[in-house]
């Protein structure tokens, strides 16, 4: 009974972001701003979903697993968002339960071991999101009930690293492949950088001199890895700023061309929030939450750069190391994936705090698990033929 609710939530979460629609309309076409307005249903989950992680970790607390030091910190990060909630930003409390649900969840995940059923349960449980693919569009492009191409891209890609390590032959190789068929159908260059990303560093010499230097340079530390990708984006913003762009297309044009309209404003977004940071103290204490204003638009399309934009420095900046201590707990020997995932978080919203974070490690856990079970059938395999 002491594991049982670790699983429960991983259950749950699962079938939140994976099973349950996010949205109603089937074949969007519209403006592409107006996609949130036919995400009714996610938002409903959203709240589901920060009830499931409080009460994770209320639990968590109860069972003993947070020591006094991590209560201290958890009441000094909810202070923060008591302070931004009375501003007129609840969104801040968004960051502060789901990251320490996340981080409640990364520090027993040794501990949890899955059964047979249990694991053929989360294999179908994550099979039902690139099963949306079949049946939502946006425009001529296909996608998820998240409707947005690029995002709807991320989650596919975080089933596709999962399915990738199984044991069985047909979960590894045939259908991540449709996975990839479908990604590539949605014109999602994210999608396709991170796929190419994780392949390469997933080839065995690549990723055994990574590991190499990774183990005697710790070069490819979390932290590491946003300070050098948040300043390749922060160059490619200045750059593609001062260019001419051509008007985005949904055709396959876009794969091709990374100097359109939607590069263009994604950069100008990214610049301009530096620019109000320095120049007028703008989100040095307080975030914008989900709200745009007039002065931006759209919203930065960094993970790290978003997250400030949400809850404000300091809340950011207190929630980036539980991210990072999720990525290094796990990156050993997945250098593809953590590249891949990096991908996303350069260049595409905040999907490092909140619930986000804790489905990150719930996927990265299976993925680990699937991993070790590979493993244990490699020996066994071996030590049989050896008799």
């Amino acid at each position: 009974m002491k594991l049982n609710y670790h699983k429960l939530i991983i259950f749950v979460v699962l079938i939140l972001y994976f099973v349950a629609p996010k949205s109603m309309t089937i074949n969007y076409i519209g403006d592409f701003k107006e996609i949130p307005g036919h995400l009714g249903p996610w938002y409903i989950e959203r709240l589901l979903l920060l009830g499931v992680c409080l009460a994770y970790i209320c639990i968590s607390f109860c069972y003993g697993k947070f020591n006094h030091k991590e209560m201290s910190v958890f009441f000094f990060l909810s202070s923060i968002a008591v302070i931004q909630f009375l501003d007129g930003n609840p969104v801040a409390f968004y960051a502060v339960i789901g990251s320490s649900a996340a981080y409640a969840l990364l520090k027993s995940h040794n501990e949890l071991n899955f059964t047979k059923r249990e694991i053929t349960i989360i294999v179908l449980l994550i099979l039902c999101y690139p099963l949306q693919y079949v049946f939502y569009r946006l425009g001529t492009r296909t996608t998820a009930s998240f409707l947005d191409a690029n995002i709807s891209g991320y989650y596919l890609f975080l089933c596709y690293i999962v399915l990738r390590n199984a044991s069985n032959f047909w979960i590894r190789s045939i259908l991540p492949g449709l996975m990839m068929i479908a990604g590539v159908m949605s014109l999602s260059r994210n999608f396709i950088l991170a796929i190419f990303l994780f392949e390469l560093f997933n080839f065995s010499l690549i990723r055994i001199k990574l590991y190499q230097v990774d183990t005697k340079y710790r070069l490819l530390k979390a932290s590491h890895l946003t300070v050098v990708t948040t300043f390749l984006v922060l160059m490619t913003s200045v750059y593609l700023v001062s260019q001419p762009y051509e008007k985005a297309t949904g055709s396959t044009e876009r794969l091709t061309n990374l100097q359109d309209g939607s590069n263009y404003k994604r950069a100008l977004a990214n610049t301009l929030m530096l620019e109000r940071i320095f120049e007028k103290g703008d989100f040095l204490l307080y975030g914008n939450g989900t709200e745009k204003d007039s002065v931006e638009a759209p919203r930065p399309h960094n993970a790290f750069f978003r997250a400030i934009h949400r809850y404000g420095l300091p809340l950011a900046l207190a929630c980036f190391p539980i991210f990072f201590m999720v990525i290094d707990g796990f990156r050993l020997g997945n250098y593809g994936a953590v590249l891949g995932l990096f991908s996303y978080y350069s260049i595409l919203n905040d999907f490092i705090t909140g619930t986000e974070l804790l489905l990150l490690v719930i996927m990265l856990t299976i993925m680990r698990k699937l991993q070790m079970a590979r493993q244990e059938n490699v020996a066994y395999n071996f030590h049989s033929a050896c008799r």
